[in-house]
């Protein structure tokens, strides 16, 4: 059974590869429905946001959840030049929009994701 969740979610800088004549999603607040399996995966933050050894003592650590998608994306470029376009896109950050609290519930499980790409 697919969990639902609103949420938004972002488009994160992961391997772009060409993609096939299919039409892109778009930035800029049009709704989108993406389906896959959510982790959570911890990476350095500030202060230094950075991975060497001398970072570790004095950069924070932020879990975020990512959506593993079930089929890859692709994402125009926003008009606005604040984005670039993205191809071949297999994975995109989730963000806890509403009432939602956490997405730990939804780890390791099968969900149907709606939201804007920012």
């Amino acid at each position: 059974m697919n969990a639902f969740i609103r949420t938004l979610f972002f488009v994160g800088c992961f391997i772009p590869v060409v993609v096939r004549g299919e039409s892109c999603l778009r930035y800029s607040g049009a709704l989108v429905f993406l389906e896959g399996s959510v982790t959570l995966r911890t990476f350095f933050g500030p202060p230094d946001w950075s991975e060497e050894p001398k970072s570790f003592k004095t950069s924070s650590l932020e879990t975020q959840a990512i959506l593993k998608l079930d089929t890859p994306i692709c994402v125009d470029a926003d008009p606005a030049g604040n984005q670039d376009a993205q191809n071949d896109q297999k994975e995109v950050t989730l963000v806890l929009y509403g009432k939602l609290k956490s997405f730990s519930p939804y780890v390791s499980k099968h969900v149907a994701v709606e939201g804007n790409l920012q």
